[in-house]
């Protein structure tokens, strides 16, 4: 029933965990730990990259789409692949637009802060912040328990934010070429 109870609940019991962590079992938790959060940052990276590509590719396309537009028998495709490709554009754009805090009133009370997230630390001062990361490194529990948090956070950010909306950029640009692509057919066809 542990994993039932919320994550500030189980971050506040994570005591039980000092007795376990000794010296020499250290270093398997720091490396999947540092293994996760390496990962993640690279999947983030990954989602910008891709998410620039596509601004590219749809700014090309669009520039081709606006010169062809003179082009006796191309209107009809372009013109239903247009608002696709420009959508595509959008969400590529959203997806690189860096992001605060989803709770702006997030404070190191607050179940939602995470003092290793820069959104969040950058509301305060540099003493309130001293103390409160020298509060989560006394114990190797609330370590462990706070770099889990972010790695969550992370996690559900990458999930929710930037490849759900690199996904609708790739969809819609898929989709508004096809469609450009079926018009242009049956139009010649016809």
């Amino acid at each position: 029933m542990e994993a039932e109870r919320p994550l500030s609940d189980r971050i506040d019991a994570t005591s039980r965990w000092d007795a376990v962590i000794d010296d020499s079992s250290q270093q398997a938790p720091v490396q999947l730990l540092r293994t996760v959060q390496q990962h993640h940052v690279q999947l983030s990276a990954m989602a910008d990259f891709k998410a620039s590509i596509l601004i590219t590719a749809t700014s090309i396309i669009v520039t081709a789409f606006a010169a062809l537009t003179s082009s006796i028998g191309l209107e009809a495709g372009i013109v239903a692949a247009t608002p696709f490709v420009l959508t595509s554009l959008g969400f590529a754009i959203y997806t690189v637009i860096p992001k605060g805090s989803t709770d702006t009133k997030a404070g190191p009370g607050s179940p939602s802060f995470n003092l290793l997230f820069f959104a969040h630390f950058e509301k305060l001062e540099q003493q309130e912040y001293i103390d409160e990361m020298m509060e989560i490194i006394a114990t190797p529990s609330q370590i462990y328990a706070h770099q889990i948090k972010d790695i969550y956070q992370l996690g559900k950010y990458l999930g929710e934010s930037k490849y759900r909306y690199l996904r609708y950029a790739y969809a819609t640009l898929f989709f508004g070429i096809v469609i450009g692509a079926v018009i242009q057919l049956g139009t010649v066809a016809f």
